[in-house]
């Protein structure tokens, strides 16, 4: 376990007083590595549930570069939802530390752009409206917010 300052400056992390893994300390690539995986996948698919009943935005998309991979792929809420749903345990693949888009103009440390994120990748059998059909992997990396009724996105892409 890891003891949290108080006044860490990442309000994410606050939430945690004993972290099982530290926050990253610099922007060095070995220190944003999670050693194990931070969320089980029946909170992932019990959020992605609702997402697929058209309850409400549960699925958010937290950088720009998700966001433009997302519309690309023209996927809709609901099938980002339906794909989540698909995932496995055999699909994971690593976690790490990601950053939410950092908005122009506004002031933020880099600590507070981080994030505990799992990756996982999905192979599945699509059909294009081009008609083209074939198998399609999907790599998606993603954590859930502190009231754990929220995947925030960080990537989504082909």
């Amino acid at each position: 376990m890891v003891k949290v300052p108080l006044g860490h400056p990442n309000p994410y992390v606050r939430l945690w007083r004993n972290l099982p893994w530290p926050p990253p300390d610099s922007e060095n690539e070995a220190s944003r590595v999670i050693r194990n995986r931070v969320w089980t996948l029946n909170e992932v698919k019990a959020i992605a549930e609702k997402q697929c009943q058209g309850g409400g935005n549960h699925v958010i998309s937290l950088n720009e570069k998700c966001t433009n991979d997302i519309q690309k792929l023209a996927f809709t809420a609901e099938a980002l939802g339906e794909r989540i749903l698909e995932l496995e345990d055999v699909n994971y693949r690593n976690s790490m530390w990601c950053t939410r888009s950092h908005l122009q103009g506004m002031t933020m440390r880099w600590e507070q752009l981080w994030f505990p994120c799992d990756a996982y990748a999905l192979r599945r059998r699509e059909r294009l409206d081009t008609g083209w059909e074939g198998m399609v992997e999907y790599y998606f990396k993603f954590c859930l917010n502190p009231g754990k009724d929220r995947i925030f996105l960080f990537s989504v892409h082909v």
